[in-house]
């Protein structure tokens, strides 16, 4: 077995007596005799609680940030691709390609390119732990915006029927999880590079 300065990286060949080896022995020998040191009780639930708060942050606040980003996002999709036909143009290459499709397809697509970009980008641009209490909460979170975009769809004048709006809501919410995942992942790959 090594003794305490072999195991620290000190060579067990130089002298005990040594300065530096005395003066770290003394100094570690203190510390395991010393008594030990608790801080004030209100400092300490202190931390935690902000710790908590860093760790766990309000749903309401998250939620309210990931809509104003798709709130945003959907002006930029809305131009590229309408939704029941609300949007800013209906000549756009991509609407062209996902009408080619069948309508039902291309309902399911227009839901799925609705959602895509506001969750990639929130993925990446909020903070890690808002990411993460989005993805735990990623289907209640992923229904409330499909939702609400569905309600200002509709006081803009959108017409849907069950058939056009389920194939919708699906490509929406299907988009909404690999989206979100997609993103996870290029946030991590970024975090560890």
């Amino acid at each position: 077995m090594k003794d305490i300065g072999e195991q620290m990286g000190f060579n067990s060949t130089e002298d005990p007596k040594d300065g530096e080896f005395k003066k770290w022995a003394t100094d570690f020998q203190e510390f395991i005799n010393s008594n030990e040191a608790r801080p004030p009780a209100n400092l300490s639930s202190s931390i935690k609680e902000n710790v908590h708060k860093w760790l766990h942050p309000s749903q309401v606040l998250v939620f309210s940030k990931l809509f104003a980003i798709h709130f945003a996002m959907s002006l930029v999709t809305l131009s590229l691709c309408p939704q029941f036909g609300i949007g800013f143009s209906n000549s756009s290459l991509i609407f062209s390609f996902f009408s080619s499709l069948g309508y039902v397809a291309c309902m399911s697509l227009c839901g799925a390119f609705f959602v895509l970009f506001s969750l990639l980008i929130a993925s990446l641009i909020l903070k890690p732990e808002e990411v993460r209490a989005i993805r735990s909460h990623r289907f209640g979170q992923l229904i409330s915006i499909g939702m609400l975009s569905t309600g200002f769809l509709i006081f803009f004048g959108a017409e849907l029927t069950l058939l056009t709006w389920g194939s919708w809501f699906l490509g929406l919410f299907v988009s909404g999880i690999l989206s979100l995942e997609l993103g996870w992942k290029l946030r991590t790959i970024q975090l560890q590079g």
